[in-house]
């Protein structure tokens, strides 16, 4: 799954994407997602840009 997020304003500014991917068991007991997400612009008003992961395990 592909995520493209509006502008943030305020001491965020700028924009992020997100990339997802997941999957469950055949009976939906265990699962796992990642997820990879960039953002440029500027935080509290240095400019900029910065990428991170998030992700669970079920």
């Amino acid at each position: 799954m592909y995520k493209k997020f509006g502008v943030f304003s305020g001491d965020i500014e700028g924009r992020a994407v997100t990339r997802f991917v997941g999957g469950l068991t055949e009976d939906q007991s265990a699962g796992a997602y990642a997820a990879w997400e960039s953002f440029e612009r500027s935080v509290d008003g240095v400019r900029g840009a910065f990428a991170f992961v998030h992700m669970q395990v079920l």
